[in-house]
């Protein structure tokens, strides 16, 4: 009797644990299911964020080439003299943006990338020489020095992530995001 108990015990106990293995093999399932359909809701996401960078991109070539028309007050006219390289890079920048929307493999993205940061760096060097702003009007510390420290930050903030950009080219660095 004993040995019947025992074995019914056991029998129970095997069936216990394949059905604990099935339920986790229908999490692990379920959890990659999961998984792929956020996957496919981050891609369609990248690409609408590319129209919405081309779309951005169009407004601020608009808005550039009419500053110089429109008068603003702390804009001279060596503005002129920065508007082909920011117009460069902004046309550069549609582009890029719209060659991701039909190649979004990594070492493309970087490639691009990194052209576009060379195209940012002239921009900003072009803006530092020429310094095309004047803040007289404005007495709000020393907004000239500020403005100047800031584009200088900017290009070696750029520098480097060209840099970065270049290392994941060359050393297929992709998943040390």
């Amino acid at each position: 009797m004993k040995r019947k108990t025992k074995l019914k015990k056991k029998i129970e106990m095997e069936k216990r644990e394949k059905r604990e293995v099935g339920e986790e093999e229908v999490r692990e399932l379920s959890e990659e299911r999961s998984r792929k359909k956020i996957k496919r809701v981050k891609k369609g996401l990248k690409k609408d964020n590319y129209f919405i960078a081309i779309l951005v991109n169009i407004v601020l070539i608009y808005i550039f080439n009419n500053l110089a028309k429109d008068g603003v007050d702390f804009i001279t006219d060596r503005f002129l003299l920065c508007l082909p390289i920011i117009n460069v890079l902004l046309g550069a920048t549609i582009f890029g943006n719209f060659l991701f929307l039909f190649n979004n493999e990594e070492r493309f993205k970087s490639l691009v990338r990194i052209i576009l940061n060379i195209l940012s760096i002239a921009a900003m060097y072009t803006l530092y020489k020429n310094f095309p702003f004047v803040f007289s009007g404005i007495s709000f510390l020393n907004l000239e020095f500020l403005v100047k420290v800031t584009l200088l930050l900017g290009m070696v903030a750029t520098g480097v992530a060209t840099i970065i950009e270049f290392f994941k080219v060359v050393f297929n660095t992709f998943d040390w995001k």
